[in-house]
């Protein structure tokens, strides 16, 4: 299953923080309340860190996907 791999090298290269938040809320579906006061930052900031490492994690996995596809075509 390549998606695992590349959504596991997509998490390596996040910012640890933002990727742990996502991890925490979208994985371990914890409260976004609970997170924050884990982490020690306002609410506000968390749902933005998430939301940031969303869409680092997106454009992330896109590359490695057409990096992949190139990859596939040379083979």
């Amino acid at each position: 299953m390549r998606w695992r791999a590349h959504l596991h090298e997509a998490l390596l290269r996040a910012d640890p923080e933002a990727a742990g938040i996502l991890v925490a809320r979208d994985l371990d579906e914890r409260p976004m309340r609970e997170i924050a006061e884990v982490a020690g930052i306002p609410l506000s900031t968390a749902y933005k860190m998430r939301s940031r490492a969303r869409a680092a994690l997106r454009a992330e996995l896109e590359r490695l996907e057409e990096l992949d596809c190139t990859l596939d075509d040379k083979g």
